[in-house]
């Protein structure tokens, strides 16, 4: 899986995980079975209401839905549409901010090219290989879209693989004191702090040592604080195992 850093208007960079083609296109199909169920009921309410005579009407609402559907799921969703959501993706600026209403138009504008005339190949072939989560209409508009929930999930099971042995002398026997929810976020924030070398992963780092620390009673932080945070899982899963 593909990942982006996304620099912060107090220039820090941020990773987070691109949406995949596969994504991308689930909720595309997930928005255009949700337009077809809106296109039957007004189709159904118009007859029922109006008879043949609302034919011209109901061609001009439908033609107005179809067109501007995902502009306006993506403003008033805060860049999601109803099958981005069900597949926890976002529309995002690249420097960090929200995406303005031009950058949404923009956006819309280049689904033309990106996805009605050429049936989506644009998009996927961009997609794909850039490998920041953008096409045509995101290049221009400086957005890509990223997974809102990272796939990568700490199970219980992973803590348990860790160091058990019997006679296992603990450097921090507080450790105990920690929740297991605690050490859950413990591990995860060690495992992204690897993945991601970044400043905003190091100071979540620290900031998490410095809450693991006062949660231990300790005088002290240690100055190593990735060492720190693993001996006191280790630490945790021997003496509560």
């Amino acid at each position: 899986m593909a990942n982006i850093d996304i620099s912060t208007s107090q220039q820090v960079d941020v990773a987070f995980e691109v949406a995949e083609v596969r994504d991308r296109i689930l909720a595309f199909i997930i928005d255009m079975i949700l337009l077809v169920v809106v296109y039957l009921v007004l189709m159904f309410l118009s007859l029922e209401l109006l008879g043949t005579d609302a034919g011209p009407l109901l061609y001009l609402i439908l033609f107005f839905i179809a067109a501007f559907y995902s502009l306006i799921a993506e403003l008033l969703m805060n860049g999601q549409s109803p099958g981005k959501r069900a597949m926890a993706i976002r529309v995002v600026n690249r420097n960090g901010l929200e995406p303005t209403m031009t950058d949404y138009m923009i956006r819309w504008s280049f689904r033309l090219i990106d996805i009605w005339l050429t049936l989506g190949a644009v998009a996927i072939m961009l997609i794909s290989a850039g490998g920041k989560g953008q096409r045509l209409g995101d290049v221009v508009a400086g957005t890509c879209v990223i997974r809102t929930q990272n796939r990568y999930t700490v199970r219980l099971e992973q803590l348990e693989q860790m160091q058990n042995a019997e006679g296992y002398v603990a450097t921090y026997p507080t450790a105990v004191q920690c929740s297991e929810a605690e050490m859950l976020l413990v591990k995860e924030v060690l495992d992204r702090s690897r993945r991601f070398r970044n400043k905003a992963h190091r100071e979540a780092l620290e900031m998490t040592a410095e809450k693991i620390s006062r949660r231990m009673n300790l005088s002290s932080t240690p100055s190593d604080k990735r060492l720190f945070l693993t001996q006191v899982l280790q630490d945790y899963v021997a003496l509560s195992r």
